[in-house]
C-alpha cells in the first residue's frame, strides 16, 4: 500500500543562489545547442532483509558404559552437546531443578551427525517403530527442487528471482526405512506447491498423516505409503480427514483407525485437541481438551494399563510460552477423569471433572518451557521435547517420568542445545537399553538449523522478489563460537537506504573469522570496506548510526590461541567515501564479571545504543539477559530499569531490543519484569515481544510496559498470538507504523517466517515465508521527496527560477540531485555547485537532507520573452527508495505572449480540518498593450473545503464565472477566496485541485497562461489511545498523526486529572506520542482525551479519542498467566 505523502513546512537547510556572474561556467550555454532530456524518477519499493537459513535432519547416538557413571546429581549442568563455551541465554532468572535422569542422559558419549544435508531443507522427521529391526521415518524435504545456479549474489540479483530456488519452495513429504539394513530410495508422498508439515506414519506403516495448506486452510491429510520404487505421488492418494473451515494441524496416531489433531476454531482460538475417526462411517471430531487455554502438538503412547493411552501435548496453562501437559485416555480414546489417592473422582476449581495431569506436580520448580513432545517407543516413560530454557532459539531436552498413575516427574536435561541455533522436532529412533550389555545406548533424530550466514531480502510491502544478498555459507570448525556467529550474522541498511551491511566468513577452510561487508542496496555490488580487525575476530550484527557516520557491531575478539573472548559492542566510523575511520571497543567486561553484549540498536538521536547483556560473576551461573544502554560518547553503560514502581529500580529482562523511530519506546523479545503481577509495570512476555516506554530525557528509565505479541495483561491472546508463537527479533519500520519479527505459526513446528505487527498490537501480517527458517529482519529506509518550482519577477528578460526540495521522510537523504531543463531560447550563466550539459542544469545535494527539512536551488535564467510563454520543467532523484515519485516533478512558466493570463497562489498547500483557512489568490493580468474586453475568471474548488470569496462585487459566488470587464493594457486584478477546511472525514489526507481560467473577447495571442491550477491537501488530525480500556494507575499511550508539523498540541481529559505537562510538540512528519498515567481519581467511566491548539487562530480543530476506565481487579486469568 502506498504511503500517503506528508507535507512538511520545514526550515530551509541550504539556499544555493546561482548568480549571473563569477560562476564555474565559461559563459551562457543556449538551451537548444544540444539535445537533452530530463531524467525520469523511478519508484523503488523499500526492501526487508533477514538472515535466511535452512534445516537439516541430524541423528544423535547416546551411549555409556554403565559402570561407574551413576545417576546425575540433582541440578547438575553437564556441558551442552555442541560445546560452544558460551553461557546459557536464560529466559528466567532462576535455574530449574533438573531432578535425576538415567546415566544414558546424564554424561553420555555422543555422536551427532547429519542425516540429510546439502543446500536444501530437510526436517520435521517422525519415526514409527514397526518392529525391533524395522522403522519408518516420514519427513519434509526440498530434495527434488532444483538447486539455484551458482554465481554469487550480484549475479542472482541481475538474473531475477528463480522459481526453482529452494528458498521459494516448501518441499514435499517423503517416507523411507531408517537405519535398518540398506534403505531403499525415498518414497515421495506429495507433489504439489502447497506447504506440508509434521508427517507421521501410522502404527501399521501403511499410511502417513500430515497437515497441508493446499485449500487455503490447514487440513489434515492421510495418504497411503506406496511400495518402494513406485515413484508416483498419485499412488499415495491423499485424502482430507478434517474440514477446511477450521485449521487442523499436528496429527498423531492413536491407532490405525484414529488420529488426534490440534484444531483452532472460534471456541478454541489457541488450539484444542480433537479425536478424528478414520472409519468408513466418519463421526464428528470429539473434543478432548478445553479451548480455555492453548492445547497443541499432541503425541500419544500406549501404556499397557487400564488407562490405555498417555497423551502429551503443549499447553499455555502454566506459562505463557508453553510447557508440557499430560492426559490419560481409555481404550476408546476418551479422556479419563483423575482420581485422588482414595480413588475418588477429582474436579477442577469450577467443579468440572478434572482430566488433565500436571507433569510437574510436586516438582513445579523443575517446570521449563516445553513444546513438541515425543514419547519414547520403549517401556519407559521418556519424553523428548523442545525447550527454550537455556537458549531462546530452542534445544532438544529429555524428561523422565515413572510409570505410576499419574506419572511422577523423575528428572530432565538438555541433550542438544547449540546457543543461537534452533534444534527442534525431536523423534526417537530407539529408546535406551538397560539390558545385559555393559553399554546403554539411545538413538534419536531432530531438526537443526544449518549454521550459515546467508542473507536474503524481499520487497518489504508484500514479501515479493526474493533476492539472495549473501549466500556465502559458514561451516566453521573448532572453537569458533559458530552458533553465536550464525545467530547474530545480521543485516542492516544504511540510514539513506543506499547500502547494506552484513557479515561474511573470511579466510579459508578451518578459519574462524567473520567480517563486516558493505554492498550497494540496488545491485548488491560490493563497496570497498576495510577496517581494523584480527583475522580470527568474529564481527556480526552491524547496525548503522542514524546519521550514517558509524556502524556499531558485535565482536567476539580472537584470544590469539584459536578461541574467542566474550562478545562486546564495537564501533567503526564510516567516511563519506566509504572508507573506514577509527575502530574502538564500546562495551567491555569488568574485573568482577564477564559480560556478553549482543543485539545493539541505536537511539534515533545517535547518542546511545541499547543492547542485551548477560553477566557471569565468578563461577556463578550467568544472569538472565538484561537490557542496558551505553553512551556512545563516553562508553558508560547503564542498566535500563523500572523506577516508577517504588522499588528503587529493578532490572528489565529481555533480548534483541529495537528502538522506535521517535525514541520513546523499545521493542524487546522475551520481555519480563520481576515485579508483582498486580503492578502496572508487570509483564511476562516470555516467548513473545513487549514494548517499554522510556521516560522523556532518560533512556534508562522505564515508565510503562505493554505486550505486543503473546498475551495481554488479562491473559487474553493478542492478535499476533492467535497466529504466531513464539515470536522474536523485533525491528521497527523507519516510519514507526510496523514492527517486524521472526516467528513460527502458532501450534506448529518451528517454521520461522517474518511477520509484521502494528505498534498497537491490533493488526498482524505475514511478510515472507520461505522454505527454511528466517530471522533477524531489517527494514530498508525509504523517503518521499517533493519538488516545487517558482519564478521571480522578470526584469530585462531575466528572472530567478527556484527549485525547492522537501524531504518528507522518514529517511535521511544523502545523494539527491535536481535537474532543470531550459527550453529553447533560454540560457543560464551557470552556478557554483551545479553542472550544465546542453539544456540540462543539474544541482546536487552537498549535505545530508534530514526528514522534515528542505533545500532550495536558485537558478538565474536569461532570454525570457515578454511575448512568448516558456515552461521550465524539473525533476529530483535520489538513491534512497521512494514508493511515490509523482511529486518528484514540477514546472514553472516564465515570460508571456501578451493578452490575458492568470496565476494562482495558495497561502499554504496543506490545510488541517478545523484549522486556519487557506487563501487562494488569483492574479489576472493583461500583458498586452491594448485593453482586453469582457475579461472573466472562472474558478473551481475541491469539495473538501468551504469557500468564501473575498474579491468584492461582482465576484461574490464561491465558484463559477466572475466577470471582470475591460482590463487595460499592463493592468492586473487580484481576486482572493478563503478556503476553510471545515468538512471532517476519516482516512488518509484528501487532495483536490483549485483552478482559475481567464477568458476575453479580445484577441489573445497566447493562451498557454490562461489557466492556473494548484493542488490543496486537507488532513484530518487523528489521535489513538492504546489500550482503549485501562485501570487507574495504568499507562496508556497516545499517538497522533496528520497534525501540523512543529506546532504545539495541548492534551486534556473531558473529565479527570491529566498526568502530563503540556504542550506536546508535533514532529516534522506530523506525528506525536505521549504516555499518560491514569490517575486514580475515582472517575470510573468513559472519558475522552481532547487534543487542542490553544492559539487564538488554531491550526487544527479539536480532536478526541475515547478511553474506558474500569475498576482495578485481579481475576483468575491474571494469576494464570503470570506465574
Amino acid at each position: 500500500m502506498e504511503r500517503v505523502r506528508t507535507w512538511v513546512a520545514g526550515a530551509v537547510v541550504g539556499l544555493l543562489l546561482l548568480p549571473g556572474a563569477g560562476t564555474a561556467s565559461a559563459g551562457p550555454v543556449p538551451a537548444a545547442s544540444l539535445a537533452a532530456a530530463l531524467p525520469t524518477p523511478t519508484a523503488a519499493q523499500p526492501r526487508l532483509g533477514f538472515v535466511d537459513t535452512s534445516d537439516e535432519l541430524r541423528r544423535l547416538n547416546l551411549s555409556t558404559d554403565g559402570g561407574g557413571i551413576g545417576i546425575a546429581a540433582a541440578g547438575a549442568q553437564p556441558e551442552a552437546a555442541a560445546g560452544t563455551g558460551s553461557p546459557a541465554v536464560l529466559a528466567a532468572a532462576t535455574q530449574p531443578d533438573l531432578g535425576t535422569v538415567p546415566p544414558i542422559f546424564a554424561f553420555p558419549d555422543r555422536q551427532d551427525f547429519s542425516v540429510r544435508d546439502g543446500h536444501r531443507v530437510d526436517g520435521q522427521a517422525h519415526v514409527t517403530t514397526l518392529s525391533d529391526s524395522d522403522s519408518l521415518v516420514a519427513w519434509v524435504s526440498t530434495q527434488d527442487v532444483e538447486e539455484p545456479d551458482p554465481g554469487g549474489a550480484a549475479a542472482a540479483a541481475a538474473a531475477g528471482p528463480d522459481e526453482t530456488d529452494v528458498r521459494t519452495r516448501f518441499g514435499d513429504v517423503y517416507v523411507n526405512t531408517i537405519f535398518s539394513g540398506t534403505p531403499g530410495p525415498d518414497i515421495r508422498i506429495t507433489c504439489d506447491a502447497a506447504q506440508e508439515v509434521h508427517p507421521v506414519v501410522s502404527p501399521g506403516g501403511h499410511h502417513v498423516a500430515y497437515a497441508s495448506n493446499a485449500s487455503g486452510r490447514w487440513v489434515v491429510m492421510v495418504a497411503e505409503v506406496p511400495p518402494a520404487g513406485d515413484g508416483s505421488c498419485e499412488a499415495a492418494a491423499p485424502e482430507a480427514v478434517t474440514a477446511d473451515d477450521v485449521d487442523s494441524t499436528w496429527p498423531t496416531w492413536l491407532d490405525d483407525g484414529h488420529l488426534i489433531v490440534s484444531q483452532t476454531n472460534a471456541d478454541a482460538p489457541l488450539g484444542a485437541l480433537y479425536r478424528i475417526d478414520l472409519g468408513a462411517t466418519r463421526l464428528d471430531p470429539v473434543q478432548l481438551t478445553s479451548g480455555d487455554v492453548g492445547s497443541t502438538q499432541p503425541d500419544v503412547r500406549s501404556t499397557g494399563k487400564a488407562e490405555a493411552f498417555l497423551l502429551a501435548y503443549t499447553t499455555t496453562a502454566y506459562r505463557p510460552d508453553g510447557s508440557i501437559q499430560f492426559m490419560q485416555l481409555d481404550d476408546d480414546g476418551r479422556p479419563v477423569q483423575r482420581v485422588d489417592g482414595e480413588g475418588e473422582p477429582m474436579f477442577d476449581p469450577d467443579g468440572n471433572p478434572l482430566y488433565t495431569i500436571d507433569p510437574y506436580q510436586g516438582a513445579e520448580s523443575s517446570r521449563v518451557q516445553g513444546s513438541e513432545p515425543a514419547w519414547a517407543p520403549g517401556s519407559a516413560f521418556d519424553l523428548l521435547f523442545t525447550s527454550t530454557q537455556d537458549d531462546p532459539a530452542g534445544g532438544v531436552w529429555v524428561g523422565v517420568w515413572d510409570t505410576g498413575n499419574p506419572p511422577q516427574f523423575q528428572g530432565e536435561r538438555s541433550l542438544v542445545d547449540v546457543v543461537g541455533v534452533t534444534e527442534s522436532h525431536p523423534t526417537w529412533i530407539l529408546d535406551y537399553d538397560e539390558g545385559e550389555s555393559s553399554t546403554d545406548f539411545a538413538d534419536l533424530a531432530y531438526t537443526s538449523e544449518v549454521v550459515s550466514a546467508d542473507v536474503t531480502d524481499v520487497v518489504a510491502d508484500d514479501g515479493s522478489d526474493v533476492r539472495p544478498v549473501s549466500a556465502e555459507g559458514f561451516f566453521p570448525s573448532g572453537d569458533t563460537l559458530s552458533s553465536f556467529a550464525e545467530a547474530g550474522a545480521g543485516v542492516h541498511y544504511s540510514p539513506d537506504g543506499t547500502q547494506v551491511a552484513y557479515s561474511t566468513p573470511v579466510g579459508g577452510e578451518g578459519d574462524t573469522g567473520m567480517a563486516l561487508t558493505l554492498a550497494r542496496a540496488d545491485d548488491l555490488t560490493d563497496v570497498p570496506f576495510d577496517y581494523d580487525r584480527d583475522d580470527d575476530d568474529i564481527d556480526v550484527d552491524p547496525v548503522w548510526s542514524p546519521d550514517g557516520t558509524s556502524i556499531v557491531f558485535v565482536r567476539a575478539a580472537s584470544d590469539g590461541d584459536g578461541g574467542h573472548q566474550p562478545p562486546h559492542l564495537w564501533l567503526v566510523s564510516v567516511k563519506p567515501d566509504g572508507t573506514f575511520g577509527e575502530t574502538r571497543q564500546l562495551t567491555q567486561s569488568e574485573a568482577v564479571a564477564s559480560r556478553w553484549d549482543t543485539g545493539p540498536t541505536w537511539s534515533p538521536d545517535g547518542t546511545h545504543v541499547a543492547f542485551s547483556r548477560i553477566s557471569r560473576f565468578g563461577s556463578d551461573n550467568p544472569t538472565a539477559s538484561e537490557i542496558w544502554a551505553v553512551d556512545v560518547a563516553t562508553g558508560e553503560a547503564t542498566q535500563v530499569i523500572l523506577s516508577e514502581c517504588g522499588c528503587g529500580g529493578l532490572a528489565v529482562f529481555g533480548r534483541s531490543p529495537s528502538w522506535s523511530p521517535d525514541g520513546t519506546q523499545l521493542a524487546i523479545a522475551d520481555l519480563v519484569t520481576d515485579i508483582p503481577a498486580d503492578s502496572d509495570l508487570a509483564i511476562d512476555a516470555r516467548g513473545a515481544i513487549g514494548l517499554v516506554t522510556l521516560a522523556p530525557g532518560d533512556v534508562t528509565r522505564v515508565v510503562a510496559v505493554a505486550p505486543l505479541t503473546g498475551f495481554d495483561r488479562d491473559g487474553n491472546p493478542t492478535a499476533a498470538r492467535l497466529l504466531v508463537d513464539p515470536s522474536d527479533d523485533p525491528e521497527w519500520s523507519p516510519d514507526g507504523t510496523e514492527i517486524t519479527f521472526s516467528g513460527s505459526p502458532a501450534g506448529q513446528a518451528r517454521l520461522r517466517a517474518i511477520w509484521g505487527v502494528t505498534p498497537d498490537a491490533a493488526t498482524v501480517r505475514e511478510v515472507v515465508d520461505l522454505s527454511g527458517p528466517q530471522r533477524a529482519p531489517a527494514y530498508q529506509p525509504f523517503t518521499d521527496l517533493v519538488l516545487t518550482m517558482s519564478a521571480g519577477p522578470v526584469a530585462g528578460g531575466a528572472a530567478t527560477v527556484t527549485a525547492t526540495v522537501s524531504n518528507t521522510g522518514p529517511a535521511l537523504v544523502r545523494d539527491g540531485t535536481v535537474t532543470v531543463e531550459l527550453p529553447a531560447g533560454l540560457t543560464t550563466p551557470g552556478a557554483p555547485g551545479c553542472t550544465q550539459s546542453a539544456a540540462l542544469v543539474t544541482c546536487a545535494l552537498t549535505d545530508p537532507l534530514p526528514a522534515g527539512q528542505t533545500v532550495a536551488f536558485a537558478i538565474p535564467v536569461q532570454g525570457i520573452s515578454d511575448t512568448t510563454r516558456s515552461t521550465i520543467p524539473g525533476t529530483v532523484q535520489t538513491g534512497t527508495p521512494e514508493r511515490v515519485v509523482t511529486n518528484n516533478t514540477a514546472s514553472v512558466d516564465v515570460g508571456g505572449a501578451g493578452g490575458v493570463g492568470v496565476t494562482l497562489a495558495l497561502s499554504s498547500p496543506v490545510a488541517f480540518v478545523g484549522g486556519r483557512p487557506v487563501t487562494a489568490t488569483f492574479t489576472v493580468r493583461n500583458a498586452g498593450a491594448l485593453p482586453a474586453q469582457d475579461v472573466a475568471l472562472a474558478t473551481t474548488y475541491p469539495g473538501i473545503v468551504t469557500v468564501a470569496p473575498s474579491g468584492g462585487a461582482p465576484c461574490l459566488v464561491a465558484a463559477g464565472v466572475c466577470p471582470i470587464g475591460t482590463l487595460a493594457g499592463g493592468a492586473a486584478v487580484v481576486l482572493t477566496a478563503t478556503l476553510d477546511p471545515t468538512i471532517a472525514f476519516t482516512g488518509p489526507p484528501q487532495t483536490g485541485p483549485v483552478t482559475g481560467t481567464v477568458t476575453t473577447t479580445s484577441p489573445d495571442p497566447g493562451t498557454g497562461d490562461n489557466t492556473a491550477t494548484a493542488t490543496l491537501e486537507v488532513r484530518q488530525p487523528v489521535v489513538v489511545l492504546a489500550p482503549a480500556v485501562a485501570r487507574p494507575n495504568e499507562v496508556v499511550f497516545a499517538v497522533g498523526h496528520d497534525f501540523p508539523p512543529g506546532e504545539d498540541v495541548d492534551l486534556g481529559w473531558s473529565s479527570g486529572l491529566l498526568s502530563v505537562r503540556n504542550p506536546v510538540v508535533v514532529r516534522p512528519d506530523g506525528s506525536w506520542s505521549q504516555s499518560i498515567l491514569i490517575i486514580r481519581d475515582t472517575l470510573l467511566t468513559r472519558r475522552d482525551l481532547r487534543v487542542t491548539d490553544g492559539q487564538p487562530s488554531p491550526t487544527f480543530g479539536d480532536v478526541q479519542a475515547p478511553l474506558l476506565v474500569v475498576p482495578t481487579s485481579v481475576d483468575a486469568p491474571t494469576f494464570l498467566f503470570r506465574k
